[in-house]
């Protein structure tokens, strides 16, 4: 892919590790929601784990359930 295309493809309305840092700080506060809850993170983490596994191991990988 050339420089274009990435540039392209980029997701314009990604938040910036700034904003991520203080909303989180915000929650941590009680001042803000969390964005997802804790469940909802488990979920994610579990996919991303057991995406990474299959990747090493070359294999499907089960994903646990909650």
């Amino acid at each position: 892919a050339t420089m274009n295309s990435a540039k392209r493809t980029r997701n314009a309305s990604a938040p910036t590790l700034p904003e991520v840092l203080k909303d989180l700080r915000d929650t941590a506060c009680g001042d803000a929601v969390p964005p997802v809850t804790a469940r909802e993170g488990l979920r994610t983490m579990e996919l991303v784990e057991a995406s990474y596994r299959s990747n090493l191991d070359r294999r499907a990988v089960a994903i646990k359930s909650l």
